[in-house]
């Protein structure tokens, strides 16, 4: 889900970037350097390069207006372009807290299957964990279904970075 709404910031902006561009005028050879381009020019940079060429558009976009002598608020577009960015920021963020989890998720898995090993005296292995509460920053609620399909109810917690699982029922 992250990842198409990922997708959907780039096109939408890159497409926004086109369109300002053709509005303002903007022709390859007005400039020098990696920022001569024209809109289309402009378009397939940032849907390739987003994370370079929308930012570069927008530092550019008010030498494109005054080169083509066009008036117009730069405040909307930065605050646009300021919008879009913290967008991104926010998306990477999330999909690092996903990340983290499903490691966590992942490792605790391979504890319970210990458990049930070592413990237990059992066969059965976990086949995943799904963390269903967050109690606090260190603890949470799970649940651990084993390939025998069988659900058991776990708490996880980290401490200096270790793990630790106890089964709960």
């Amino acid at each position: 889900m992250y990842v198409l709404l990922g997708i959907l910031i780039v096109v939408a902006s890159s497409i926004w970037v086109h369109q300002d561009a053709k509005r303002i005028g903007v022709k390859k050879g007005q400039v020098k350097g990696l920022a001569d381009l024209g809109p289309v020019g402009w378009l397939i940079a940032c849907l390739g390069v987003w994370v370079i060429s929308f930012p570069m558009y927008l530092l550019k976009r008010k030498e494109f207006m005054r080169i083509n002598e066009k008036t117009g608020s730069t405040t909307a577009v930065a605050a646009g372009g300021i919008a879009t960015i913290a967008t991104f920021a926010a998306l990477a963020i999330i999909a690092t807290i996903s990340a983290q989890r499903a490691m966590l998720e992942e490792t605790a898995a391979q504890l319970v299957t210990q458990i049930i090993r070592e413990q237990l005296n059992r066969s059965a292995q976990c086949a995943r964990v799904k963390i269903t509460d967050k109690v606090n920053d260190n603890l949470y609620r799970a649940t651990a279904t084993l390939d025998n399909g069988n659900d058991l109810s776990i708490a996880i917690e980290t401490k200096d970075g270790m793990v630790k699982v106890q089964i709960t029922r």
